[in-house]
């Protein structure tokens, strides 16, 4: 009997793009995804304008197509967002702070504006099986840190947070399946990793230590433009947006990356001069990818 599961990451928001058109001042008709993924937050509602001054807009180009994820500044030079949203070599990442309507940006004394090509994927992120889907981006200066744009505190120690009530953020299309012009919000309840397995043959084998999940019951959850985005608890950062599985609509878990576990990879990039966007590391993870996936593919070949 052949097995075929499929983990869904959230980065698939793509947006059409003409060839001059200014990503930071144009919006910006979504597209299909590769995954027939509906990429919205569910049972959302609009936040309190800047109630939020670390979220992040990201608009990342990429061959001449731009895609939406969100992030959180979490140090006046850095942006903290999944490493699936910048997974490859020279993107072009536009960063927005201090925005809550995305409509008339150029109008808008509270934002901020960065272009950046200086990221950095975790050495040992697993496109396959979202493991470590974490990545910074360095603003080419500071954020000038104010009502509108401020930081978010991170997670450390070992608190799992299971039971406890969480926030996801983002600006991924909403329930209807239009585009929202304002930043959305939903409250949602952090499983544990036991339980969060036990919803899904597909999660028993994906979710691993270095995973938060939340309850999808409502429905109620992240999805498409959401990727990247912060899962908060009491005003700290606990995990960023990394997969699904199946539809976003379907009540399942959503699965974050849980910051505790990687404290000091953070805390080390951020004192880091270096602004190489790949290392060795990467590059080895890659190539090992790409024979697991060469491997699995000959697999359900023969079987």
């Amino acid at each position: 009997m052949k097995i075929l599961f499929v983990l869904c990451a959230f980065i698939l928001t793509e947006v059409k793009l003409q060839e001059h058109d200014d990503p930071l001042n144009s919006f910006l008709h979504l597209k299909k995804n590769v995954f027939k993924m509906e990429p919205r937050i569910i049972g959302g509602a609009d936040v309190l304008p800047h109630s939020y001054p670390f979220q992040a807009v990201l608009y990342i180009t990429y061959k001449k197509r731009l895609y939406l994820c969100g992030g959180t500044l979490i140090d006046p030079r850095w942006i903290l967002t999944a490493a699936h949203c910048v997974h490859s070599n020279n993107m072009v990442i536009d960063i927005i702070l201090g925005a809550h309507n995305l409509t008339n940006l150029g109008a808008q004394d509270t934002i901020q504006k960065f272009r950046s090509t200086s990221y950095r994927k975790h050495p040992r992120y697993n496109n396959r099986l979202k493991l470590n889907d974490i990545a910074l981006i360095k603003l080419p200066e500071n954020a000038i840190l104010n009502e509108y744009v401020n930081v978010v505190p991170i997670s450390n120690g070992k608190n799992n947070y299971a039971g406890e009530m969480g926030t996801i953020l983002g600006w991924g299309t909403t329930d209807d399946g239009t585009l929202p012009k304002t930043l959305k919000s939903v409250t949602v309840k952090v499983m544990s990793n036991r339980a969060c397995k036990w919803t899904s043959p597909v999660l028993i084998q994906a979710v691993k230590q270095s995973h938060v999940c939340v309850s999808g019951a409502g429905p109620k959850g992240g999805c498409g433009g959401d990727s990247g985005g912060p899962l908060l608890v009491n005003g700290t950062q606990i995990g960023v947006a990394s997969f699904i599985v199946n539809s976003c609509t379907m009540g399942m878990p959503t699965v974050f990356t849980r910051l505790n576990q990687f404290n000091d990879w953070i805390i080390k990039n951020i004192n880091s001069n270096s602004d190489e966007v790949a290392n060795v590391g990467d590059i080895v993870v890659r190539f090992v990818d790409a024979i697991f996936a060469f491997i699995s593919f000959i697999v359900n070949l023969l079987f």
